[in-house]
Formats: structure tokens, sequence, C-alpha cells
């Protein structure tokens, strides 16, 4: 059986609008697989502007999401 390439389309889309200088901003990462199989392990970074410190994420129990990793900007 030859192994196919996954298709992953993701997206990242501020949640709060507009917002103010110090206050909170949320953001919403989906992940959707348009592989046409199930993949068994996805892993998402994202890499904050420096502008911004990370506070606490939040994964997706239903596909066994972990609350994310604070390592400075990522």
């Amino acid at each position: 059986m030859a192994l196919q390439t996954p298709v992953l389309i993701i997206n990242k889309a501020r949640v709060d609008n507009p917002v103010g200088c110090g206050e909170t901003v949320s953001w919403t990462i989906a992940v959707e697989n348009q592989s046409g199989y199930t993949l068994p392990i996805v892993w998402v970074e994202d890499t904050m502007d420096a502008a911004y410190t990370y506070s606490s994420s939040v994964g997706d129990w239903t596909y066994s999401g972990d609350n994310g990793t604070n390592t400075g900007q990522v």
C-alpha cells in the first residue's frame, strides 16, 4: 500500500474584534482533515508576534487534544 500525503486545512481567526491595548485577545485555530482517511496524530504549533504574551490554550478533548504548552511566543 502506498502512503498518501495528508491534506489538512488550517484556519486561524481572531475571536475578539476590536481590542484595546492591554486587553486579552483570543484566536481560534481550526484543523480540517480532507485526506479521506484518519490521521493518528496531528501537531499544530503557532508562533505569536512579539507584541503578545501567551496566557493559556484549550484543546478539543473530543479529539484527544491537549491544552497547549507555553514556550515563550510558541
